[in-house]
This record gives structure tokens, sequence and C-alpha cells, in this order.
């Protein structure tokens, strides 16, 4: 059975994480264009705030893990 080094994981693991993250912003950029196509404001803000947020806590996952890693690095 092969087994994978725990370090290629992680950085796997952290790869996914921006994968997912371009992911969801280009879904979020895509829903601005087509709402600003339409001319639907209140729709057009909601995509921009939906974008943002959803792209800040992707962000904000992705280095609670690498600082969280860190600190496993510096205690051994």
């Amino acid at each position: 059975m092969f087994v994978v080094p725990e370090y290629i994981l992680k950085h796997l693991g952290l790869l996914m994480g921006h994968a997912f993250n371009i992911f969801l912003v280009g879904v979020g950029v895509t829903m601005c264009i087509n709402f600003l196509n339409e001319g639907d404001i209140p729709g057009l803000l909601f995509s921009i705030a939906f974008t943002l947020a959803i792209g800040a806590w992707t962000i904000h996952l992705i280095r609670a893990a690498i600082k969280r890693e860190r600190e496993k690095e510096q205690e051994n």
C-alpha cells in the first residue's frame, strides 16, 4: 500500500483551498457580470457583498491552517 507523506498532503490541502477560493470568487464575479448586464442593482450589490465575504472567509481559513501548522512545527 502506498502511503502519501504528510508534507505532500499538507501542501495539497493548501493548494485545494486556494483552488476552491478561486472557484468561489469566479462564481461571484460571474454573478456580478450577469446582474450588471441585467441592470439589477440590488442583485449586483448582493453579489459584490457575497463575493467579498466568501473570498475573505476562505482566505481566513487557509491562513488559519497555515498558522496552526507553523505553531505545531515550532512546538516540535
